[in-house]
């Protein structure tokens, strides 16, 4: 559900949200590697 007002402020939340979501499954990524290179 997106608490939005306007047009804007909906395209701004799902924008900030896609990018979110693909800074997490990199962070996930890079940890996964970096866990596998100390092991």
């Amino acid at each position: 559900r997106i608490k939005a007002r306007n047009m804007f402020s909906e395209t701004l939340l799902l924008f900030f949200g896609i990018h979110t979501a693909n800074a997490a499954v990199l962070a996930a990524r890079q940890m996964a590697r970096d866990m596998k290179k100390a092991a």
